[in-house]
């Protein structure tokens, strides 16, 4: 996935597990001591024309991992009334604006809504397969929106 905001940042966990995707393969990202992990989100994307890509990621158990991981993640978000575009100086003359312009609010329910869309489309595709506690938990989501 990819985080709805500026930027994430993730000093180091308990345990590793953060991975980010680099060309097609997940690569494990671990934070050495001391030091933060800094992650791109969706807004600062669009703010900055693309030049800087929101990042891809996931956690993941270790192969033989036991106990649990705990994290502490820091979320930078605008406000819902901030307009996103582009800022000056991030796309050269004459080159056309990749993305619209358009509320943090506007955005956040576009994501929000591709999201649930490709959820229902992953429930009805394994209905006959034992739904996992994400499906079950966004069918219950899905039954209590009007």
């Amino acid at each position: 996935h990819q985080d709805f905001d500026l930027i994430t940042a993730l000093p180091r966990a308990t345990a590793g597990g953060l991975q980010v995707l680099i060309d097609g393969e997940w690569t494990p990202v671990e934070a050495p001591d001391g030091y933060t992990v800094l992650n791109v989100g969706m807004v600062l994307e669009r703010l900055t024309g693309g030049r800087a890509r929101a990042a891809v990621h996931r956690v993941v158990a270790a192969p033989g991992q036991s106990g649990g991981r705990l994290s502490i993640v820091q979320f930078c978000h605008p406000t819902p009334w901030t307009v996103l575009s582009t800022l000056r100086g991030c796309t050269a003359d004459g080159e056309a604006d990749r993305y619209p312009a358009l509320t943090a609010q506007d955005l956040f329910q576009r994501t929000m809504y591709r999201i649930n869309r490709l959820d229902s489309q992953h429930t009805r595709h394994t209905q006959h397969a034992r739904p996992s506690r994400h499906t079950r938990h966004s069918q219950h989501a899905a039954a209590a929106r009007p």
